[in-house]
């Protein structure tokens, strides 16, 4: 049953990705005298002045004659994302038969009349009549079976709110130091000097690739009857309080983890990390959602989370190197350390790539 939104853990895995060596993710890529200083960030609470080689760090980012960031912080939520994909996802929740609600089984038509009656009193705080509910009833006939999926986790959130809501606020303390990316590009803008590797319309076109939308338009396609009478029968374990709220628990050990491990410089391997994160999730937990995340976000992050991405920031930053002498870039870690990495593109144009040691020397 995919019924948690994976885009927020997807932003947070996406900056991160590994190498053995101890020391800041800090590199500096150099050619014909002239220096791209690199820094790999993570999209969790990290300061700046917790870096190792933090005050080395600082003087290349004030030497340097432009800063470049992924994205303005004021174009940076997915709020844009959500809206577009909630425009491309629309057409896939009504159905174009109006037949599917009613090849459901007895029970599980009554499920969904109940499930809808109790969202919707607790988001109104009203109490419903008849006439409300038989108007519900009819509302169902307009959903394909795709439509009626994306309401199983609607009502798994309405069941675990107070859950949801701890867990926000667990991830929101984690991240009070603000984004390691933000705090530089306060700075690059207070002197003047902040450049941005994409806009708001490019990271909406590289969340939401046409691959990716013509797969789940074929998953709407596919699905069958029997799929959603097989996700109402498991929905009490599977959205259960202790296994909604064991995956929360799961996943901040690993944002944990993920921030330790960053500022020590170890390796952050982003397969292995998410590979440990699904096997740790509770047995109750669908066989469908673990596959979604150990598949789709691995193949998201090596196609248009990265390699596209990286592919439209390269020239950005070929042309910043030959206007500037010192160039300083702030991205998630993963741009710069997993497949068809930034990195390896300049160490094929002829760059030389040093990483800065625990020692804080090249």
């Amino acid at each position: 049953m995919k019924r948690f939104n994976a885009l927020g853990l997807i932003l947070i895995l996406a900056s991160c990705s590994g190498e053995l060596a101890k020391g800041p993710f800090f590199w500096s890529a150099e050619k014909e005298g002239k220096s791209l200083n690199i820094l790999g960030t993570i999209h969790l609470g990290v300061a700046l002045e917790d870096l190792q080689c933090s005050s080395q760090i600082k003087t290349y980012l004030d030497n340097s004659a432009v800063i470049f960031t992924e994205i303005k912080k004021e174009e940076a939520g997915l709020d844009a994302i959500a809206t577009e994909s909630q425009a491309q996802i629309q057409p896939l929740v009504l159905s174009s038969t109006g037949r599917e609600f009613k090849s459901l089984n007895e029970k599980s038509q009554q499920f969904f009349k109940d499930k809808f009656v109790q969202l919707i009193e607790k988001t109104s705080q009203t109490k419903l009549t008849e006439e409300n509910k038989n108007e519900i009833s009819n509302s169902l006939n307009q959903l394909s079976y795709f439509g009626l999926q994306q309401n199983l986790s609607a009502f798994c959130l309405s069941d675990n709110q107070d859950l949801f809501q701890k867990h926000k606020e667990r991830m929101q303390e984690l991240s009070k130091k603000g984004a390691l990316d933000l705090q530089i590009q306060q700075l690059a803008q207070a002197k003047g000097k902040a450049l941005y590797l994409e806009s708001q319309q490019d990271r909406v076109e590289a969340f939401l690739g046409e691959d990716d939308l013509q797969k789940l338009r074929e998953q709407a396609e596919n699905l069958k009857v029997e799929d959603i009478e097989s996700d109402i029968q498991t929905y009490d374990k599977s959205c259960s309080s202790k296994t909604v709220g064991a995956m929360f628990e799961t996943s901040y050990d690993m944002m944990i983890s993920l921030q330790s491990d960053y500022l020590s410089g170890k390796n952050i391997n982003i397969e292995a990390r998410i590979k440990d994160l699904v096997n740790n999730f509770p047995e109750e937990m669908p066989d469908s959602f673990k596959k979604q995340i150990k598949g789709g976000i691995i193949k998201a992050m090596k196609s248009n989370l990265l390699k596209f991405r990286n592919e439209r920031w390269f020239p950005k930053l070929l042309s910043a190197h030959r206007d500037h002498k010192q160039v300083f870039v702030a991205a998630g870690l993963a741009h710069f350390t997993s497949a068809h990495n930034i990195l390896d593109q300049l160490r094929d144009s002829g760059f030389s790539v040093k990483r800065m040691k625990a020692g804080c020397k090249f």
